[in-house]
């Protein structure tokens, strides 16, 4: 009968580390492409909440979570580019 083999701890726990820093890697990201964009994150929000603030060229000045700025981020950036000069279409 051959002796069964535990893993070692790397083996059983590397995987998980490994998602938690792709993970970490996507909010980096996140991050980084919304303050190239104008927004700026604060917590001077009521009830302390980390948000999302970006001041529009109308006067207004948004507070909004990240989903909500990724979102406007993108139709923001979709109003820039002309699918037909990138051959997308």
């Amino acid at each position: 009968m051959s002796e069964r083999k535990c893993p070692t701890y790397e083996q059983y726990i590397g995987p998980f580390n490994a998602i938690e820093a792709d993970e970490q890697q996507i909010v980096s990201n996140r991050r980084a492409l919304l303050q190239r964009n104008g927004w700026t994150e604060t917590c001077q929000t009521p009830g302390s909440y980390w948000m999302w603030q970006k001041a529009m060229s109308d006067g207004r000045v948004l507070l909004v979570n990240e989903a909500t700025a990724m979102r406007i981020a993108r139709h923001d950036a979709e109003q820039l580019v002309d699918p037909k000069e990138w051959g997308d279409e």
